[in-house]
């Protein structure tokens, strides 16, 4: 992972302070900050894996075939959400809608794609482990200090 995004740098004054009574440091919260960056692009290239695994590959198939046997010829469902429906919603629209629902159900989809996304993320994040416990510390000072708010 590249880590970056934008700059995050040490600054100075009254925000200066307030990291430093929060996480102990400046640095200590740039190090949470970059956990935090970069445990989001690990995850994000998980789920790009996940999303060209063979799982996720048959799922979109058998959910596809559900919905051309309802008449309709969509290869993923956000294929049926970015179609360009007339407006107002028609009852093709409504028909298609039913059927997705349908389908989703007929192939446990949801389930099934959070389970695929899920396996891949942990994947991914049990080579990280030393980024997810800078993230959760961070997260913890985080939290402290927002308890302690008057």
């Amino acid at each position: 992972p590249s880590g970056g995004y934008f700059a995050i740098t040490k600054v100075g004054g009254c925000l200066a302070e307030a990291r430093e009574a929060v996480f102990g440091s400046q640095d200590a919260y740039l190090e949470g900050v970059e956990s935090f960056m970069m445990l989001q692009e690990i995850v994000l290239e998980a789920r790009m894996q996940a999303e060209q695994s063979p799982e996720f590959a048959n799922l979109l198939a058998e959910w596809s075939a559900c919905m051309a046997s309802s008449g309709f010829s969509f290869t993923t469902p956000l294929d049926a959400w970015n179609y360009p429906w007339p407006d107002p919603v028609g009852r093709e629209e409504v028909a298609a809608a039913t059927a997705d629902v349908g389908c989703k159900r007929t192939t446990d989809f949801e389930s099934r794609a959070v389970s695929i996304m899920a396996t891949h993320e942990q994947t991914a994040t049990d080579d990280s482990i030393g980024l997810l416990e800078t993230w959760s510390e961070f997260q913890a000072r985080l939290s402290d200090a927002m308890r302690a708010l008057p």
